[in-house]
């Protein structure tokens, strides 16, 4: 994991809200900050060789952000958080 992500996912979050609610678009613009050309084939060569961050780790990365910092949070931060509440609940029932 490269150590500067999270710094990079923060910086994100902060300049365009609309990635705090879709991580497709978040992993595209890292990917594409590191992605110095624009053809797709060289894109998917450099994919195949593990050459960009995974798009797990800026994920998680943004997940963490968000849970210890309140004004990185998107609209469905909340909705995700009571869900997840209730399927523990039925879990434990």
């Amino acid at each position: 994991m490269r150590k500067d992500i999270k710094k990079q996912v923060k910086e994100i979050l902060i300049s365009k809200p609309s990635t705090r609610d879709n991580d497709n678009e978040l992993i595209a613009i890292i990917w594409d900050s590191e992605c110095p050309h624009y053809r797709f084939d060289d894109f998917l060569f450099n994919f195949s060789k593990g050459r960009y961050t995974s798009a797990e780790t800026i994920r998680r990365a943004r997940q963490k952000l968000q849970e210890q910092n309140e004004y990185l949070r998107g609209e469905t931060y909340n909705e995700r958080q009571r869900k997840g509440e209730e399927v523990r609940q039925t879990i434990n029932n």
